[in-house]
């Protein structure tokens, strides 16, 4: 490479590795469908649920959860907590705008209380 890459905000040079795994997966799929490679590599995926869990310390890979983007893992968390009229959202000034209409939402919907502290 003859060049510095420094724009990994919202995805970054690929490794060797991530795309030898997923050219191998296309592959495969071209061969076999993509349900059975689905269920081929089932174990794989099953597997990485209990590597993020031991990475993350966490009590099993239950706990785990991999969501497709940030923003959609934001939502699923944020739409599941049990927020009411009486609690205050607190964020930082700096907030990502996705995450800021979302508690906006939540603000204007349940009435809740929402402050941010200057970052």
């Amino acid at each position: 490479m003859d060049y510095m890459y420094f724009n990994n905000a919202g995805a970054g040079l690929m490794s060797k590795g991530t795309y030898e795994t997923l050219t191998n997966h296309m592959k495969l799929e071209m061969n076999v469908g993509a349900y059975k490679a689905a269920a081929m590599k089932s174990d794989a995926v099953n597997n990485f649920y209990s590597l993020a869990a031991k990475l993350l310390n966490a009590g099993s890979k239950d706990e785990i959860a991999f969501i497709d983007s940030a923003s959609r893992g934001w939502n699923l968390i944020i739409y599941g907590l049990d927020i009411k009229e009486s609690d205050v959202i607190v964020t930082l000034s700096s907030e990502y705008g996705t995450n800021l209409l979302t508690i906006y939402d939540i603000v204007l919907t349940l009435h809740a209380s929402y402050t941010k502290v200057l970052f």
